[in-house]
């Protein structure tokens, strides 16, 4: 993940396509996958909230989300503050609460991929005086 810009409350980011897909299949986890606990509480969002940003980042729905340039490695993305911190927590959430034998199965990526997408994801933030 590579931060470019944010102007207001959006932030201009350039992910993978494999990061793409981790953030995809970490809000279905978390989503439709394993149990949160005080789902709101922990992820900052209600559930419904979190389940329309799957539907925008969805691999297979390119046109749901604000693309700005692509080519088949990379996109360039815009994101509201509030998506960037579902898609944090989300990362956080999937880190911490799946077994460690059988993450690669259910995210498509080993734990420590997703560990240092999520720790990008927490810098974006800091940077940006969120977290």
């Amino acid at each position: 993940m590579e931060f470019i810009d944010k102007n207001g409350d959006n932030f201009i980011i350039k992910i993978s396509q494999k990061e793409r897909m981790m953030i995809n299949n970490a809000l279905n986890e978390i989503c439709n996958g394993m149990r949160v606990p005080d789902f709101e509480e922990r992820i900052g969002f209600p559930r419904e909230v979190v389940r329309d940003l799957l539907a925008k980042i969805y691999p297979r729905a390119p046109n749901r989300i604000k693309i700005i340039d692509s080519n088949e490695d990379d996109i360039i993305i815009n994101l509201f503050e509030e998506e960037v911190l579902m898609i944090t927590s989300a990362l956080n959430e999937t880190c911490k609460g799946l077994d460690v034998r059988e993450f690669h199965t259910r995210t498509g990526a080993y734990l420590e991929e997703m560990q240092s997408l999520l720790t990008q994801f927490q810098k974006l933030l800091k940077n940006a005086g969120l977290k």
